[in-house]
């Protein structure tokens, strides 16, 4: 599968070590990451091409800035067919 084909996956969450260890395991499930330190970012990147082609969204607890709901909300109103973990 080529990463085209690949799900692509927006990884919302200020923690370095914890973003390498979600985009290691989302890659051996075959997905192709994203990510965002802050919810505002986070944002920002949805509204590129590439976040167009989104097939879920994970966040942490509580990223910088928007708090999780509130980034949940949003990603709601706008894409309520977007897929969101917190």
């Amino acid at each position: 599968m080529s990463d085209a084909e690949n799900p692509l996956l927006l990884l919302v969450d200020d923690e370095p070590a914890q973003r390498r260890l979600t985009i290691a395991m989302a890659s051996r499930a075959g997905w192709r990451t994203i990510t965002a330190s802050i919810a505002e970012e986070a944002l920002a990147l949805l509204a590129t091409g590439e976040g167009a082609r989104l097939s879920a969204v994970i966040t942490e607890d509580g990223p910088q800035g928007l708090e999780a709901a509130a980034l949940i909300g949003e990603i709601g109103g706008g894409r309520p067919q977007l897929s969101v973990w917190c």
